[in-house]
């Protein structure tokens, strides 16, 4: 009985074994939805009308869809198209994806401003030996030439902007002048005519055959000499 009644209090006074503590169930922390950014470059930022540019893009997102004004929609998230250029442009883009559409990407083309270029004979018609004036007017050129279809004399055969040149006839017949201006956008060739007439003959001297008189020469009978600088003699009146 005594031995019971230890027993007894032995478990009364013993510590009960206290409940295991609950875990808390981690939750996952959500990532952010990122919109996709887009990069636009060009191949040449500054071009000549009819010269052709290449567009390239990438997207931040290889999932993204890609949308440029005047290139296209629904474009791949990275890639390339060529357009040819006739006027100044500005490519704008964007890239979409299941988060939204990022901010607009923008890529401008500038146009090379082409070169002009006139020529023009005051007076068109003169006499072997006269001058007539030629009126040059560039605008956008490096540089141009001028040149005598018949080597007629010209004060000045190139230069870089407009001015006026004298052109002496020289030589007679129907001449074509012709001006070459090169600029950022390549040649351009402009043309005019002048007509040089050869002086009438006077009587009792040797014509040469540039057209001349003879400047030593009045006798028809003796020839030898009278025209050797002139292309020699051609007539006698």
């Amino acid at each position: 009985m005594r031995a019971v009644i230890l027993l007894l209090l032995a478990m009364s006074v013993s510590p009960q074994t206290a409940p295991a503590p609950r875990r808390r169930a981690v939750r996952p922390i959500p990532t952010p939805c990122t919109r996709p950014t887009l990069l636009m470059t060009l191949s040449k930022t500054t071009v000549c009308p009819g010269e052709s540019v290449t567009v390239f893009w990438q997207a931040s997102d290889s999932h993204a869809v890609v949308s440029i004004v005047g290139i296209g929609g629904s474009l791949p998230s990275s890639g390339s198209k060529t357009v040819t250029i006739s006027s100044a442009v500005t490519y704008s883009g964007r890239a979409t994806n299941a988060c939204g559409s990022g901010g607009d990407a923008v890529a401008e083309v500038t146009l090379q401003q082409g070169g002009t270029a006139s020529l023009t004979a005051n007076p068109s018609s003169i006499q072997q030996g006269q001058s007539a004036t030629l009126t040059i007017t560039v605008t956008s050129v490096n540089n141009w030439t001028l040149a005598s279809a018949l080597g007629n004399s010209l004060s000045a055969s190139s230069g870089t902007g407009s001015r006026t040149v004298t052109y002496t006839g020289t030589r007679s017949g129907s001449d074509t002048i012709t001006l070459t201006a090169t600029g950022a956008c390549g040649s351009l060739q402009r043309t005019t005519f002048i007509t040089v007439s050869a002086p009438p003959p006077q009587s009792g001297n040797l014509r040469c055959c540039d057209g001349t008189l003879s400047p030593t020469c009045t006798s028809c009978a003796k020839k030898q000499g009278c025209c050797s600088s002139h292309g020699g003699v051609c007539g006698c009146t």
